[in-house]
């Protein structure tokens, strides 16, 4: 399982996600919702990113998702609150 910082921003982000799945990594943990967020709507919406900063990217992952002999899983890394 690969772990991304959650203290990136969303470009480095979203950059590490799709270098972890071009790399062969199925079980990747995040700690930026909002990065999972715009992944899981890119999926079945290619056509939302067009006009999105990181469109490039999301477009880059998305297809990466689709090519992908595995099935990849993202998990929440957010710290919780005591």
């Amino acid at each position: 399982m690969l772990t991304c910082s959650q203290h990136n921003h969303p470009r480095e982000e979203l950059a590490a996600i799709a270098a972890a799945i071009k790399h062969g990594f199925s079980h990747i943990a995040t700690g930026s919702l909002t990065s999972m967020h715009q992944i899981k709507k890119q999926l079945p919406h290619p056509q939302l990113a067009r006009h999105h900063i990181q469109g490039s990217v999301l477009q880059n992952i998305a297809g990466s998702i689709h090519q992908s002999q595995l099935p990849i899983h993202f998990y929440s890394q957010v710290p919780r609150r005591h």
